[in-house]
């Protein structure tokens, strides 16, 4: 069976439209292949409240009558489709009543759903998730290529909201290349969940050795120095990675760069707010911490949905080969992100003992 589009559409706070956006973007892409929307958005019923044909079959007989997913299919009657325009549109409604399958999904449920969405004859699932950030939502969108987040800009919590959302999803399709599950580990190499996970301690590790050290030699011989080494081993780390990663290759070639980028990482972390704080002026402070905490939330957010998409651009989860070609490919560009903020760190201009000494007389 050919490899189907799944692309989830998911929104931070409710009222923005989703559902809506959700059923004109299933009907303009059945007009270029198979197209099935699938109502996941928990506790409710959108699309049938949406669409109004009969409905034989929804969700309730999946997963209560065990009936198959693609006989749940309903299609547009002649009433709303006279002219057959969108016979190749069809939608799964979600149960008319509440079911606790759908409204607390365990990881049965969602491994059965993720089973039979992938095994729909269609080149295209869109799927209709509820609003919100929780596990019900983000558990299904790190397994597709791509997805669409839907939010109003002109209110404030609402762009909140689908910040928090990109970032838990993005970090969570990060964490499954980076966590036991590994699909690198898993997938192309074939190690267990616990022997992948014991095979990543090398780099998550290193920052319970080497933080203490570093906060210790801070003061000593300046934060921005040690932020600059850390990132450029990390950067050095990536890049090993990048190259020795195929998907045969011994878990032997990485240990080092685990090393290195752990080490890495924990050289940058621990003086970065000591480095932030002494910058600026007391009654500074508490600007400056706030912005620093700021800048790399959305530091975080950004660049792992650039690498995340770089990932889905040039590789992918079909094949072992896609697989680690979209890897190394993300993790190059990682690399050199980090060796460019190596770069910038070397050129802080650390403020002098007396300079910090005078602000601080001054400030009282």
């Amino acid at each position: 069976m050919p490899i189907k589009r799944i692309i989830p559409v998911s929104s931070g706070k409710g009222g923005v439209g989703k559902t809506t956006f959700a059923i004109n973007f299933s009907l303009a892409l059945s007009q270029y292949g198979r197209t099935v929307l699938v109502d996941l958005d928990t506790g409710t019923s959108a699309i049938r409240n949406a669409i109004d044909v009969p409905i034989a079959k929804d969700l309730y007989h999946f997963f209560r009558r065990n009936e198959p997913l693609d006989a749940c299919v309903t299609r547009l009657d002649a009433k709303l489709d006279p002219e057959g325009r969108y016979r190749n549109f069809g939608f799964i409604a979600g149960p008319m009543h509440l079911i606790d399958e759908i409204t607390n999904f365990g990881a049965g449920h969602k491994a059965k759903l993720i089973a039979a969405i992938n095994g729909l004859d269609t080149d295209y699932v869109i799927l209709d998730m509820r609003a919100g950030l929780d596990s019900n939502v983000i558990d299904f969108l790190p397994f597709s290529n791509s997805g669409i987040l839907i939010f109003t800009p002109h209110l404030p919590s609402a762009t909140l909201a689908a910040s928090d959302i990109v970032k838990a999803i993005l970090f969570r399709k990060l964490r499954l290349v980076f966590s036991r599950q590994s699909p690198f580990f898993q997938t192309v190499q074939g190690y267990s969940p616990l022997g992948s996970g014991l095979r990543i301690l090398p780099w998550t590790a290193m920052p319970i050795f080497v933080a203490p050290i570093a906060g210790a030699l801070s003061d000593k011989i300046g934060g921005h120095i040690l932020m600059g080494v850390g990132l450029l081993l990390q950067a050095v780390g990536l890049a090993w990675i990048a190259e020795v990663s195929t998907p045969t290759s011994p878990y032997s070639a990485v240990v080092i760069p685990f090393i290195l980028s752990g080490a890495g990482m924990a050289l940058f972390f621990a003086p970065v707010a000591n480095v932030v704080l002494s910058s600026v002026r007391p009654e500074e402070e508490g600007q400056a911490s706030g912005a620093n905490n700021a800048i790399r939330e959305l530091g975080g957010v950004f660049g792992v949905a650039v690498l995340a998409a770089v990932f889905s651009h040039v590789g992918g989860y079909q094949t072992s080969e896609t697989f680690v070609h979209g890897l190394t490919t993300a993790v190059y560009i990682g690399g050199a992100l980090v060796a460019v903020g190596a770069v910038a760190a070397a050129l802080i201009k650390p403020r002098r003992a007396a300079e910090r000494a005078s602000v601080a007389l001054e400030a009282t």
